[in-house]
């Protein structure tokens, strides 16, 4: 495969990887403008506790590439930003990408949440106006328009499940297959994640 020109980064704890994480990559990959779309589990944050080791995210992220996109060669998993210093501050992701990679436009894929949050990060401000943003809405959300966002708007099928929910579904001994992959959810219960009872 050439290099990649166009480089969309799916960052997230993946903590674990849900259906929800699934419908994004698969809504990605029927846009063309990306040669590749990088999945990124975060480094530890100020703001979130992982549970889960770097290793073990980095993992369920390989598990959700190889089960679900495995006949996709632009679906990569990338340990970038676990290689970083600590706390994960984005800034210090994207210039570092940007260094290493200074032939590569990458993109951003961000939920309305994260990008209106985007002020209240170190030097969010600054972010919000320059990375280049690929911007999931949902539902009813506003539009942004600035020439560095491109909007596209998720399936309106797709369960809002979210990787908290998850987690505190298991340490209530809930049931979970309707939120992870088969897969996913047999890698949780080999290594006991989550479960804190």
């Amino acid at each position: 495969m050439p290099a990649p020109h166009n480089v969309l980064i799916f960052g997230g704890s993946f903590n674990p990887p849900t259906i929800a994480h699934e419908a994004i990559v698969a809504a990605c990959l029927a846009l063309t403008q990306f040669d590749q779309i990088w999945l990124m589990p975060s480094g530890e944050r100020l703001d979130k506790h992982m549970g889960a080791s770097d290793q073990q995210r980095l993992q369920m992220a390989h598990i959700l590439k190889n089960k679900r996109f495995a006949g996709d060669a632009r679906v990569c998993v990338s340990d970038f930003e676990l290689e970083l210093p600590r706390p994960t501050q984005t800034y210090r992701t994207a210039n570092a990408l940007q260094t290493a990679y200074p032939k590569v436009v990458f993109w951003w894929a961000f939920g309305t949440d994260s990008f209106y949050a985007m002020p209240r990060w170190q030097q969010g401000t600054q972010l919000q106006r320059t990375l280049n943003i690929l911007l999931f809405k949902r539902g009813q959300d506003g539009m942004v328009i600035q020439p560095n966002v491109m909007s596209m708007q998720l399936p309106s099928g797709l369960t809002d499940v979210s990787s908290t929910a998850v987690r505190q579904a298991l340490d209530k001994a809930e049931d979970i297959d309707q939120a992870v992959s088969q897969p996913i959810l047999h890698y949780i219960e080999q290594h006991r994640l989550y479960r804190n009872r």
